[in-house]
């Protein structure tokens, strides 16, 4: 079995929902930290959720700033990360193992 530290996801959140990331065959993956920043000059909802099912409903991101989550969630292969902002110039960065 080999464990392998991964950049899940780094990118900008668009206005409406976008695969993040998905779990390669014969694979499980573990996000450890999801840390959001809001880069625009008032609040912003941002929703993650994993093969349709609520991770972060609408968690509210106060303007001008970053909210850093540690977790361990669990994702089995083929499984998809997808996410969303109320507004552009929210970015993401998503933290894990992947595990063969």
């Amino acid at each position: 079995m080999a464990v392998t530290s991964k950049n899940i996801s780094r990118t900008t959140l668009s206005t409406s929902s976008s695969t993040l990331y998905t779990t390669p065959m014969v694979t499980k993956t573990v996000i450890t930290n999801i840390s959001i920043s809001n880069n625009n000059l008032s609040t912003s909802n941002v929703t993650l959720a994993i093969n349709g099912y609520n991770l972060l409903p609408q968690i509210a991101v106060p303007a001008s700033t970053m909210v850093s989550i540690d977790t361990k969630i669990v994702m089995d292969a083929y499984e998809a990360l997808t996410g969303y902002a109320s507004q552009y110039s929210n970015t993401i960065h998503v933290s894990g193992v992947e595990i063969v």
